[in-house]
Parts: structure tokens; sequence; C-alpha cells
């Protein structure tokens, strides 16, 4: 074979003569010049018949060489599936572009905050122009303008429609992420207490019916919908190339510093996790969307429904504590039951992830990713000022 005598790690094959998923066969055993990868891999060109018998993923397991990690393997393996190799292939945002976008996102609160100040205080309205304002015209409408400029991202941004029982898994997901994250901020609230930092007041809840409708519209469905267009639809997209797991803890990371609130930092990372998780699992945008919003609705109704009881707050003591940690516990494991029925459905349906691929970013890529993480820093710090 041509590559035989090129096996010590020549570039130059690799894109000559090599397909992606031979590629990775070669960047990973490019150390040794033993290895040739099997004759009957299809190079681009040529294809070489497969032995009778004997299929393309037999050979290649037969075939593995120890440089390999089985992750790696197995998503060698995977790009046999012609509905697999799309989805590794398909057209994807660029990291500019999502740094981009999560700038101008990021940019967006400080333009909302300078509205918040001119607009009356306590008042649901002014809330819902807020939210508006900042949603609108600095997450939602760049997302469009950028997707009808580069057409093609549908399957890279995962706008696939949602099975219907699946979102029975996602709305009792959502609920009991609700749960888990109060535990989780509780014990987090307690160490950034011992450390002198208070938590700021807590918004006011709506009254009656009515404002609970509007709140659900402008609190949790439209923040929802924004948000994991932009975290899901791009930030993930945009990286899943260098690993389907590192994309996800990059998004939920973004997601969490956009909100600017260390406080709930705990949840906004739990949150943007299992958001990423479902994206992934179900091959749908639509899931994180649904789980966000059932989420976020949730976070108002059960607090407003409760609203008879009393809400004073309690120093968290010793056996408090523990109390928290073995309730976060329990709902970690529930979730972990319901996260594994959406992982068997997606290795059903032979979705794989990506492995961890390190390779260096791009100059202005990584001018965009710092410009974009030193205003969410900034933003994060000034709130805490305040």
């Amino acid at each position: 074979m041509k590559h035989q005598a090129k096996n010590a790690g020549c570039k130059t094959c690799e894109e000559a003569v090599f397909s992606p998923r031979d590629r990775l066969l070669c960047a990973k055993t490019a150390p040794s010049a033993a290895y040739t990868p099997p004759r009957t891999i299809r190079h681009r060109g040529a294809a070489a018949p497969d032995p009778p018998g004997e299929s393309v993923a037999n050979q290649l397991k037969s075939a593995r060489h120890p440089a390999i990690p089985n992750s790696q393997f197995q998503f060698i393996i995977a790009m046999q599936d012609p509905i697999y190799n799309r989805i590794v292939n398909m057209k994807r945002p660029s990291i500019f572009a999502a740094s981009g976008l999560v700038l101008l996102a990021a940019i967006g609160l400080w333009a909302s905050s300078l509205a918040a100040s001119l607009l009356p205080a306590d008042s649901d309205s002014a809330l819902t122009a807020v939210n508006l304002i900042y949603y609108l015209p600095f997450v939602l409408l760049p997302i469009a303008l950028y997707a009808r400029r580069h057409p093609g991202l549908s399957d890279g941004m995962r706008l696939n429609p949602l099975p219907v029982f699946p979102t029975l898994l996602l709305a009792a997901l959502a609920l009991n992420s609700v749960y888990l994250a109060s535990a989780l901020a509780a014990i987090w609230e307690a160490g950034l207490n011992a450390l002198g930092l208070h938590s700021p007041a807590v918004a006011a809840l709506p009254d009656t019916k009515q404002e609970v409708a509007m709140s659900i519209l402008t609190l949790a469905a439209l923040p929802a919908v924004c948000e994991e267009l932009l975290f899901r639809g791009f930030v993930l997209s945009a990286w899943e190339s260098r690993g389907t797991a590192f994309a996800v803890g990059v998004s939920a990371g973004m997601f969490a510093l956009l909100h600017s609130n260390l406080y709930g930092l705990p949840a906004y990372l739990l949150v943007g996790a299992v958001a990423g998780y479902v994206t992934w699992s179900l091959d749908s945008v639509y899931a994180g969307i649904v789980y966000h919003t059932i989420y976020n609705a949730a976070c108002l109704v059960i607090p407003w429904l409760l609203s008879g009881e009393s809400t004073a707050e309690v120093a968290v003591t010793g056996s408090m504590a523990f109390t928290l940690i073995l309730d976060a516990a329990v709902l970690a494991a529930m979730s972990a039951m319901l996260l594994m029925s959406l992982r068997l459905r997606a290795r059903s349906r032979g979705l794989v992830p990506i492995p961890r691929i390190r390779r260096p970013l791009e100059r202005r890529d990584k001018v965009m990713l710092a410009a974009a993480l030193l205003t969410m820093a900034a933003s994060t710090v000034i709130v805490l000022a305040v």
C-alpha cells in the first residue's frame, strides 16, 4: 500500500489518501511504523472488497493496535454506520462563531442591566421587558442571522424531531433536577456563608395565576429556547469535534458563567450538563429545550404553590448538612437512572460519543474565546461587588 511507506506520521498522506475514519487510525498509530491499517479499509478513489464472511468491523477488531484507546476504537467501529458517519462529518458552527455569539450575549447582559435601571423597580412588567430586550436582539436574532447566512446547519444544531416517550423522561428528570439543584445550592451557600459571602435577596414571587402564566412564558420558556439554541445548538456542536463529553462540559461551563451568579453555580452547572447530555443522547436540541423549560417552570411554580408556608432563612447546622448531602446523593442516583435509560436508547440507535481529540485552536478562536470568557467573568465580579 502506498501509505505503508509513510506510516511514520506524514500529514500529506492523511489528506491525500485517508478518509476521516482512517485518519484517526493513522493519527493514533503514527509513532509505530510497524502498524498498517487493514487493506480492506476503503480509501478515497479506491474500494477494496471485503473478504467473504468477514465484516469491516470484525477486521478492525482483529487489527486493533494497543496505541488506540477503547473509547476511540469504539468510535472507529461506529464510523462504519452511515448514520453515525453523518453525525461526525456534519456541518457545524465554528468555534469562532460560537464564541462570538456567547460574547454578544454577555455584552447584552450589560445592556439589559442598563435598561433595567431605567425601568420602575419591583415590577413584573419591567422584568418581562428586560427579558425581551435581552433575549430577542442579543441571543435569538444573531443565531437566526448566522443560520440564515450559513445554510445546512440544521443537522449540526440537532434541529431533529423529538419522540413523545422520551419527553416524559425529560419531565421526570427536570423535576428531579429541581430538588437536586436545591440541595446542592444549599450546601454550596453554606460554604460561601462560612467564607463571609452572603447570598442576594430572592426575587419576589408572582401573586396571581395570570402573573404565573406570564412568568412561565417570559422567565421559563423564552430563556430556555434562546439559551439552548445558543449553548447546545451552537457551543456544544462547535466543540463536539474535539470530543462529545468535552463539548458537554464546555457548554455547561459557559452556560453557568453567563448567568454571573456565583451562588447558583452548582444549579447552572447541573442544568447545563444534563441539558447537553439529553441533547446528545436524543440527537435533538428540542430535548434540551423541553428539559430546560420544565426546570425553569418548576422553579417558578413550586415556590408559588408553597408561598403560604414559612420561608424564613435557617442556618445550616451539621445535622442539616448531613441530611442535605444524603438527599443530594439519593436525588443524584435517581437522575443517574433516568440518564441511563436515555443512554440505553442512544446505544440502541447506534449513537457513540466522539472520543476526546486534542488539537490546537486557531489564533482567532483563542482571541474570541478569551474575550467571551473575560466579559462573563467581569460580569460575575461586578455582581459580587454590588
